[in-house]
């Protein structure tokens, strides 16, 4: 192909490619009648608020509350009994405050439903439908202890404190959450959220924002793409977590994480933790119950492990202290330091060294390409194998220990200088060496095996582990006070379904016209 040819395709790719941007951008650029609206549905320019305000009595003891609004927030809040009061303040991007009262004059706030459900919204779609305007609507709202809340918002800062439960939709801003007596459903898109104190169970799905948690009393399900996570002091707790950093701490229950290039910290786990995650390191501290990783492309590190240990992981290492139960490894490029391990271990590792110091029960090492140190503290008691291809052996002998040996090295030596080591040498072998024999009275099988150097030295016994292994230290989430029942379908006798009562506006309250930035 000619090189004009191979222009003219080049220039094809980038017209199609422009004009695929263009119409992107139209999609997301918007221009008023009055240039108040830009990128994405943000509006800006000179303002002017205004307010309305109206009530709805009510009856039901379990009351539904729903939200829909979008460019503006919404807040709900405790309030009085048997009345739910809303204030709407109503933010019109006009170049004259005569326009933008004339505008705030066809802003509808809309209270409807029946004795046992409040809807709270506006006309904002018939009057999109005509007009292309720019206008924020905020909403502050009381409603009886005992509400069960729900909310649909697009643009708008989401809050909501001391409700029965919530229900959230929202995107492009914020979600705060606090004082929830029973369950809490979120989603939500391009937003950050917070949550304190949820008093049953919840259930989040998260899009490009950060997301803390704190104080939830039930078992949690959260689902977060491109954002950081941070939780602590919840129930049993399952996360599906992608491009972001995951903390947890105090974990009544079991811990679950599916991570995507998410690095993964989780202290003080009651019960099993279960980790897999690729680009990102695991680290793991007081596991009340057995601990398994995952992790590709990530260091893993974990301490006092009440149970066993599983680890696979590749371009890293591990490290453990502590692990009460059995260890079982798979390391590929990667090398292993451990400690205080009681009840023995399985290694399978490559392309570094194995070190194990501080062990008991049966110990099987295999190393590739790196060398394996064993140091037990006790007299050793069950069998252990160690073999290494292209590195050494050493196992430092505990004073006390009893046990039947067979050391090769294929192309180094064997130093097997053991006080009450009885042993013969095959002296026959034209490389390496071999020693077959036994310590003291017998007993367990001692296997080591290397392309290198075997030795073995003395050394006096000392305790398996540095410490006792902690306990996961974990206070109770503090359930909110409420008074609503568990079920937000709960509904009481029928009553009247009286129209809200809506004052007149009052004045308009002008904002200085040369801020060419307002926002919502």
């Amino acid at each position: 192909m000619s090189a004009r040819k191979i222009g003219f395709l080049i220039l094809i790719v980038l017209f199609a490619a422009s004009v695929e941007t263009a119409w992107n951008v139209r999609e997301h650029f918007d221009i008023g009648p009055q240039g108040c609206r830009v990128m994405g549905g943000r509006f800006y320019g000179p303002s002017w608020s205004f307010e309305a305000t109206g009530e709805r009595p009510v009856t039901a003891s379990a009351l539904r509350l729903e939200v829909d609004n979008a460019f503006g927030g919404v807040s709900v809040a405790k309030g009085a009994p048997g009345v739910v009061k809303v204030r709407l303040r109503k933010v019109v991007f006009l170049p004259t405050e005569e326009k933008a009262k004339a505008l705030a004059d066809r802003i509808e706030l809309r209270l409807t439903g029946d004795a046992d459900l409040v809807k709270v919204a506006t006309n904002r779609d018939e009057l999109g439908r005509h007009d292309d305007v720019g206008f924020e609507t905020h909403f502050e709202i009381e409603a009886p202890e005992g509400t069960a809340v729900q909310v649909r918002s697009e643009h708008g800062k989401v809050e909501l404190s001391e409700v029965a439960s919530a229900d959230v939709t929202a995107s492009f801003d914020g979600v705060t959450l606090e004082r929830v007596a029973h369950d809490a459903t979120l989603e939500v898109r391009h937003g950050s959220v917070s949550i304190e104190r949820v008093g049953g169970r919840l259930q989040l799905s998260s899009r490009h924002g950060d997301v803390k948690v704190a104080g939830v009393s039930g078992p949690a399900k959260l689902e977060l793409q491109h954002g950081n996570l941070g939780v602590r002091e919840t129930g049993a707790l399952e996360i599906e977590h992608a491009y972001g950093e995951l903390t947890a701490e105090s974990v009544a229950g079991d811990l679950v994480v599916r991570g995507q290039h998410a690095p993964v910290t989780a202290t003080d786990v009651t019960g099993r933790a279960e980790v897999e995650t690729t680009f990102g390191g695991v680290r793991l501290e007081r596991i009340g119950g057995d601990a398994r990783v995952k992790a590709e492309h990530g260091h893993v590190a974990a301490s006092d492990v009440s149970g066993g240990f599983s680890g696979q992981t590749s371009f890293d290492g591990v490290e453990l202290q502590r692990v009460k139960g059995p260890v079982e490894l798979e390391v590929k490029h990667g090398g292993v330091e451990a400690k205080g391990l009681e009840g023995g271990a399985r290694v399978r590792a490559s392309g570094s060294d194995v070190t194990l110091e501080g062990f008991a029960g049966v110990i099987d090492v295999e190393v590739e390409r790196g060398s394996a140190r064993l140091a037990p503290g006790a007299p050793i008691k069950a069998d252990v194998a160690a073999s290494a291809t292209h590195g050494n052996v050493s196992l430092e002998v505990p004073d006390g220990s009893a046990f039947e040996l067979e050391a090769e090295s294929r192309r180094g030596q064997v130093d097997a200088e053991l006080s009450g080591l009885r042993a013969q040498r095959d002296e026959g072998r034209r490389h390496g060496q071999h020693v077959q024999g036994r310590s003291g009275a017998g007993g367990p099988q001692v296997r080591l095996t290397a392309d290198g150097d075997v030795s073995l030295d003395a050394r006096p016994a000392r305790a398996v582990s540095d410490g006792a292994i902690e306990k996961p230290r974990v206070s109770a989430a503090e359930a909110p006070s409420t008074s609503a029942a568990p079920s937000p379908k709960a509904s009481a006798a029928p009553a009247a379904k009286p129209s809200p009562t809506l004052p007149a506006e009052r004045a308009p309250t002008p904002k200085a016209p040369e801020n060419p930035d307002a926002t919502r």
